[in-house]
């Protein structure tokens, strides 16, 4: 059946920031335009959610197209809406987040994408549309994640020595001293086990964790404390 509105609709799109810690920094994995607007700008992978499409659907497909990557667990960060934001007319984004942990897969450009590269959040290029603030606040979002739904374990490989989770909270909030907190809630969960000194292994998966109850979470944190 088929509607039609006598006032406009905006458009939806869904766009996503895939995030990886490499050499001790945090990466974010962009795409050069190969379309206007803002041709030949670097931006975050993403583009139109079609009429019949889920929003996750609409992520992964536009991810597949414009970078080859299909792996990643995804979940809902964000939705950014401000008038103005595309000159295409009203539209409204959902961002979604991606963690990435080693072995990296190989992204590769397709569809409209020109290129793609990773890029430290600390030396972004400039962005298309308003992908600037988009990561920005995704990445204080990641960071309030990593912490309090222990999403830092999804940026380090299966096995992983403490140092390598004190350096991505360095990475993440400027220091380290989160790193036995992490560890303590984790084996409280039964998503990290001690292998031996200095090394831990990841038992829960990306989905596992992703999709984690905030309130479940959050009565370990008051047991924690």
């Amino acid at each position: 059946m088929s509607y039609t509105y006598t006032y406009p609709r905006p458009m939806v799109t869904v766009d996503m920031m895939l995030v990886r810690f490499r050499n001790d920094r945090l990466e974010v994995l962009l795409i050069r335009r190969d379309r206007p607007p803002f041709e030949g700008r670097w931006a975050i992978p993403g583009g139109f959610v079609e009429m019949n499409e889920p929003l996750e659907a609409a992520a992964r497909r536009e991810l597949q197209e414009e970078t080859g990557l299909s792996e990643p667990a995804l979940a809902q960060l964000w939705t950014a809406g401000d008038p103005g934001r595309d000159p295409r007319g009203r539209t409204i984004s959902v961002l979604f987040g991606g963690l990435l942990a080693p072995p990296f897969p190989q992204a590769r450009a397709g569809d409209d994408a020109r290129e793609v590269r990773w890029f430290s959040f600390a030396e972004l290029p400039p962005l298309a549309f308003d992908h600037e603030t988009l990561l920005q606040r995704g990445l204080d979002i990641l960071r309030e994640h990593s912490l309090w739904r222990l999403w830092a374990f999804l940026l380090l490989d299966t096995t992983f020595s403490c140092s390598q989770l004190e350096s991505l909270g360095t990475a993440l909030w400027g220091t380290g001293r989160f790193t036995a907190r992490l560890l303590e809630m984790g084996g409280r969960r039964k998503w990290v086990t001690r292998l031996g000194e200095n090394r831990y292994r990841r038992n829960a998966s990306s989905a596992e964790i992703l999709d984690a109850s905030f309130s479940s979470l959050l009565k370990s944190w008051e047991e924690f404390f």
